[in-house]
């Protein structure tokens, strides 16, 4: 796995040649690895203030329901930060994953302009999400009202399917990172060593 991952840096900005599956997927493990690490380290903070708080306004016997608004209203204040480190995370990854996606492209036999598609998307993924910053940020202080719940599952609603947006990444890398290798030298170059 290391060697799978030094190869991938070492050819980050390499669009030519391939990559052999093995490779690949180590290389998108490693990167899935990172993503978890950044991800868990970015929400400590939060999720620990958010605790805090919960604890206290327990000990100090405030109402459930105020304990809850509470925790929403931290979850609020936390949400710009979230976004904006999972837009980074996500600009990241995608630099990382570019070059060694073409270069499993090629080992199937297919042309690299193909990785534009789902760039597109991840980058109109993560549009969407900072364009919809304040209105999340305004969402998490409505959303322990029962009187809102019809607003709260149209939003929900729309919110899953602007989600998708940043699925079609994703099954993009399974199925191109699945295609059976060319076997053989093919017009992008011989066929890769196992790394």
């Amino acid at each position: 796995m290391l060697e799978a991952v030094r190869h991938c840096l070492s050819n980050l900005i390499s669009f030519d040649g391939r990559d052999s599956r093995q490779t690949f997927w180590f290389y998108v493990l490693a990167l899935v690895i990172l993503n978890v690490a950044i991800s868990t380290l970015a929400s400590v903070p939060m999720m620990a203030g958010m605790m805090e708080g919960v604890f206290r306004g327990i000990g100090s016997g405030i109402p459930e329901e105020a304990v809850t608004e509470q925790m929403m209203a931290e979850m609020g204040a936390w949400i710009e930060t979230t976004i904006w480190i999972s837009v980074a995370t996500g600009v990241l990854m995608a630099a990382l994953v570019i070059a060694a996606m073409v270069r499993r492209i090629h080992d199937s036999g297919h042309s690299g302009w193909w990785v534009i598609l789902p760039l597109a998307a991840q980058l109109a993924s993560l549009a969407i999400t900072v364009s919809l910053i304040d209105e999340m940020r305004d969402f998490m202080t409505v959303a322990t009202n029962p009187e809102n719940l019809e607003a709260i599952v149209a939003r929900q609603k729309r919110y899953a399917l602007y989600g998708l947006v940043g699925w079609i990444p994703l099954l993009f890398i399974l199925v191109f990172g699945l295609l059976k290798p060319t076997e053989g030298p093919n017009r992008y170059g011989d066929q890769p060593v196992r790394t």
